[in-house]
C-alpha cells in the first residue's frame, strides 16, 4: 500500500504533467488566437479537470499534507474542476486563458517544489 507521502508525490506528478501539456498547447499563443483554436480550448479544458481531479483528490486523501501546503491551491484548483465540469455552459474563454497565463506558472512551481521535497523527504 502506498504511503500518503507516495500518493501526494503521485497526484502532484499528475497536476505538473497536465500543466506541461497546457503550456505545450497554448505555447506562442494570444488569447484571440486561444479563443479561436477551439481544439486547443478543448484539450486545455480537458487538463485543466484533470489538474483539478489530482487536487482533490489530494485534499481527500492526504488532508494532512494539504493542511501544512498551501491548502487554498488545491481547493481553488479542485473549483475551476468543478466550475469546467458542471457549469461548462457558462465558462467564459476570457477566464480560462486568464487560468492559464496567470495561475498556473505559480501552481506549477508551487507543485513541482512540493513534489520535490516529497521525494526527497523534505516535507512533512
Amino acid at each position: 500500500m502506498k504511503t500518503h507521502e507516495d500518493r501526494a508525490a503521485t497526484l502532484l506528478g499528475h497536476i505538473v504533467e497536465a500543466i506541461g501539456r497546457i503550456v505545450t498547447y497554448t505555447e506562442g499563443m494570444s488569447a484571440a488566437e486561444f479563443d479561436r483554436n477551439k481544439l486547443v480550448h478543448d484539450a486545455v479544458e480537458r487538463n485543466l479537470i484533470t489538474i483539478g481531479e489530482a487536487a482533490a483528490q489530494l485534499r481527500r486523501e492526504c488532508p494532512n499534507f494539504v493542511a501544512a501546503n498551501e491548502p487554498n491551491t488545491w481547493r481553488l484548483a479542485a473549483d475551476v474542476r468543478n466550475q469546467l465540469t458542471h457549469a461548462y455552459v457558462s465558462i467564459q474563454n476570457d477566464i480560462v486563458w486568464t487560468v492559464v497565463r496567470a495561475h498556473l506558472p505559480s501552481l506549477l512551481q508551487t507543485a513541482n517544489r512540493l513534489r520535490a521535497g516529497l521525494i526527497h523527504g523534505r516535507l512533512p
